[in-house]
């Protein structure tokens, strides 16, 4: 029975010694900063509220505002269910930024799309909470 658990244990420990290169070459995802619109014009405003309906899967309106004062924005799908229980947003699009400029993100949806005729700042946790 000793022989049996010092080989299961040097198995064990001979795997976890297999691992140790892999999790040393896992990256970690670095969250990107908040930002918002910096003075949107018309071609940067039509870009967005695209990427907009192209992550949400359908055509989206967004007032010409959005994402300038806030770096997220809850879309118009709260209401209430013939139940009469009130039924939560579920499409949350954000906005943040990288070495290359704006990027528009949704929550539960991996990608994400630059827009590229947009200018974006960053906010500070004093501003945006």
């Amino acid at each position: 029975m000793k022989k049996i658990s010092l080989i299961l244990a040097g198995s064990c420990a001979w795997f976890l010694m297999a691992l140790l290169p892999l999790a040393a070459k896992a990256q970690t995802i670095v969250p990107l900063p908040r930002a918002i619109l910096l003075e949107p014009d018309l071609q940067c405003r039509r870009q967005l509220r695209a990427a907009a309906s192209e992550l949400a899967g359908k055509p989206l309106a967004l007032a010409d505002d959005a994402f300038t004062k806030n770096d997220s924005q809850v879309l118009s799908t709260a209401g209430q269910s013939a139940g009469g229980h009130m039924k939560l947003p579920t499409m949350i699009l954000r906005l943040r930024s990288n070495s290359e400029g704006c990027v528009l993100m949704m929550d539960g949806v991996s990608k994400s799309l630059a827009l590229k005729d947009c200018s974006c700042g960053g906010i500070s946790v004093r501003q945006g909470g």
